[in-house]
């Protein structure tokens, strides 16, 4: 409330240099800070604070603990710069939330939102999904975001022995619009990049000017990756 109270001194100077910075965005705050703050007065009102506490207990302390032992054994860093062909900072920053699911979010840097619920394998996955955006400059000719970004941290969640099936997972995720990713994915894989490493903007500016990105080729490495018919990729189609 302090913050909305005066949003040019405590949220604009950050906001504004980090890599989320959208004009768009800032006036949409601007324009929903009196509802949000009518909200959060609410939340106060109803002693929010309580219900919360009350919820959820102990659990933050207990699975801290818990994934601070299990994560010790997971290098994504080393993935991650292996697969970009650019230096990290050498820590990783998880902040656990109650109320969340099913979503995660990178809030800046190396920093990630993720559910005070989810097991070690999954807050794997999500730090190694968020901390990957971008994947380099969103203002140059490689300017491709999610799909290269889901496509790396597929390959780095396989490393690492956390990964969810890529068929599965690209064949339903938001309604399996992500056939970029797939075939992108498909495409390292083949030319054995997810083991060789690389610079990853290079790759991606050098797929566009060859023609590695041609809709025939995307749909083929689509559609072995996800285990479609490539005329059946998009829309796709649902059991009636």
């Amino acid at each position: 409330m302090a913050s909305l109270a005066d949003p040019v001194r405590r949220v604009l100077p950050a906001f504004r240099t980090g890599p989320h910075w959208d004009q768009e965005s800032w006036d949409l705050l601007l324009a929903c800070r009196d509802e949000l703050v009518a909200y959060l007065t609410a939340m106060l009102a109803a002693d929010f604070a309580a219900f919360r506490a009350g919820l959820m207990g102990d659990r933050f302390q207990t699975h801290r603990a818990e994934l601070d032992a299990a994560l010790a054994k997971y290098d994504v860093i080393a993935e991650q710069e292996r697969l970009l062909g650019r230096a990290l900072q050498p820590t990783i920053g998880v902040v656990l939330l109650w109320f969340t699911k099913p979503h995660a979010a990178s809030v800046g840097g190396q920093r990630s939102l993720s559910s005070v619920d989810y097991p070690p394998e999954t807050v794997v996955r999500i730090v190694a999904h968020e901390m990957l955006h971008p994947p380099f400059p969103m203002d140059g000719p490689a300017a491709l975001n999610e799909d290269v970004v889901e496509a790396l941290d597929q390959i780095v969640s396989e490393r690492l022995g956390v990964a969810r099936d890529p068929a599965e997972r690209w064949a339903g995720a938001d309604g399996g619009m992500h056939i970029l990713a797939a075939a992108v994915y498909g495409m390292l894989k083949a030319e054995g990049y997810d083991k060789a490493g690389g610079n990853i903007e290079r790759w991606i500016e050098a797929a566009a000017t060859t023609g590695k990105l041609s809709p025939e080729r995307i749909r083929t490495y689509a559609g072995e990756v996800t285990k479609t018919p490539p005329d059946q990729l998009w829309p796709r189609k649902t059991a009636s």
